[in-house]
Parts: structure tokens; sequence; C-alpha cells
């Protein structure tokens, strides 16, 4: 009787398991592509990409590696804006090839679709742009 218990509950374990990892795999969609410079010849690595739903909701973001390669995976379908961002010296932009600086990312940006059970890949080449810096003035009294 404590076998069949025990067997009952491994069972029972082991479909909720199944299910539930089917379900997120099959329900999910991934964003991926590569971040260059401008030239598109470049890869450019510590670029951050992140994703943002209709709603303005961060819903995932991911930093480029060697080869400038990033992915989001884990998001369910639907309409997605997407932005890069950097303290490399480069002009952040919003997918399709919009500056980005300071910008909200659904009025600049294009819409990214994600479906289930697909990667979206949409690339992003980034201009190398100046950088501010203070003076290096002191503030206060002189000593």
């Amino acid at each position: 009787m404590r076998n069949r218990l025990v067997l009952s509950l491994a069972l029972v374990a082991a479909a909720l398991f199944t299910s539930s990892s089917l379900r997120s795999a099959a329900f999910t969609g991934t964003i991926a592509g590569t971040v260059t410079e401008d030239s598109g010849s470049t890869p450019l690595v510590g670029i951050t990409v992140t994703a943002y739903n209709s709603s303005g909701s961060w819903m995932g973001s991911d930093t480029t590696i060697a080869g400038g390669v990033d992915d989001i995976p884990g998001l369910a379908p639907g309409t997605y804006y997407v932005r890069t961002s950097n303290s490399a010296g480069y002009v952040d932009e919003a997918w399709d090839d919009q500056e980005c600086v300071a910008c909200n990312v659904q009025t600049t940006g294009a819409p990214v679709v994600v479906v289930d059970s697909a990667t979206t890949t949409i690339d992003f080449e980034l201009a190398l742009g100046g950088t501010i810096s203070r003076n290096g003035a002191r503030r206060g009294k002189p000593t």
C-alpha cells in the first residue's frame, strides 16, 4: 500500500513537472541578435539590450557577449519595444535604427513581434558618439 502511494505521488509530480516544462517552452519566444558598430563589421561587447512590453514595463534584458550576441528568452507572445543602453560611448538606439539617448522606447521604436516557440532576430548597428566629462574643477574652499 505504501509503495503504491509513493509511486502515485511520484507519477503526479512527474506529470506536473513535464506539463509546466512543456507549457513554458511552448508558449514563449526569444528576441536575439547582434550588436555591431555602425559599419556592421565590429561586434560590440557589453551593450545592454532591453525589451519592454507595450505598457512600457521591463520584460527582459541581456548584455552582449563575444561576437556582439544578445539573447532575451522566455518572452510571452506579443509586441515588444527594444532598445540598447551602454556606457562605452556609442549612441543608443531603439529598434529599428532610431536614436534613443533618453527616449520613450514605445513612441520612438518600432514594434518587435514575438511568436510561440520562435526566435525573432533583430540587429543593432551603433554609431560611436561623443562623451561628456567634467573639467576637473574642484568645488569648495581653496586649501
